[in-house]
């Protein structure tokens, strides 16, 4: 993060993809927006840096790498802010969002 333009999302996603590890859940705009909406994180996360905390506190640090691949892409094509595609979610019977 020391590096201009590098905040702490793209420095967690750098070290995911080219060293394997990661050390935090990486939360963009999308994951942030998934998390409220499935209900996995409270009223108090504001933020995408709030989202990261609540959900590093119950997810298995062995699955912040995946759970953070998954939720970036599925956020991009399934789950957008606008039009969400709730019919055709795989999670819709366990999403408290799904009928928006």
């Amino acid at each position: 993060m020391k590096l201009p333009g590098i905040g702490p999302k793209v420095a967690r996603l750098i070290v995911l993809v080219a060293w394997g590890a990661a050390d935090g859940i990486i939360v963009d705009t999308h994951v942030h927006r998934i998390a409220r909406r499935l209900g996995w994180t409270t009223a108090e996360a504001k933020s995408p840096e709030d989202t990261r905390r609540e959900l590093e506190e119950w997810i298995p640090r062995d699955k912040w790498g995946d759970i953070s691949k998954l939720l970036i892409g599925f956020g991009q094509t399934h789950c957008p802010a606008v039009k969400p595609k709730c019919g055709t979610c795989p999670l819709r019977a366990s999403c408290p969002s799904a009928s928006l």
